[in-house]
């Protein structure tokens, strides 16, 4: 049995008082972020503030990304065997690129939302 790392253990305990509209606030949050109200609540405190929104976004792209990372092997197997021309090659390409740039106007909003500077 593997054994537990006591820096991970959580022995501290904060109650809060909320209103039933804050509470329900909350619990949406944590849904929408698909964990728990404490996941949520150490999510929060172990990261700078980010909105669902970005939070949402990221999510979405990286779904995309590996779908398109799937085709793109698929692809690739067929290109090698010759099913393809280098026009779809070229598009294929030019695809690659518009996908490239995306994820780089993402990171740089993710950067500015989060108050870091893009290494």
């Amino acid at each position: 049995m593997k054994k537990r790392d006591p820096k991970l253990d959580k022995t501290e305990r904060i109650c809060v008082r909320l209103t039933a509209k804050e509470k329900q606030k909350l619990i949406e949050k944590a849904a929408k972020a698909n964990t728990s109200l404490g996941g949520y609540i150490r999510l929060c405190i172990d990261q700078e503030v980010v909105t669902y929104g970005a939070y949402k976004q990221v999510y979405d792209l990286l779904y995309e990304v590996n779908r398109i990372g799937n085709n793109v092997n698929q692809i690739a197997h067929n290109a090698n065997c010759g099913y393809y021309s280098k026009k779809d090659a070229d598009r294929m390409l030019a695809n690659q690129k518009d996908l490239k740039a995306t994820v780089e106007q993402l990171a740089e909003r993710l950067h500015i939302l989060l108050g870091s500077d893009p290494e």
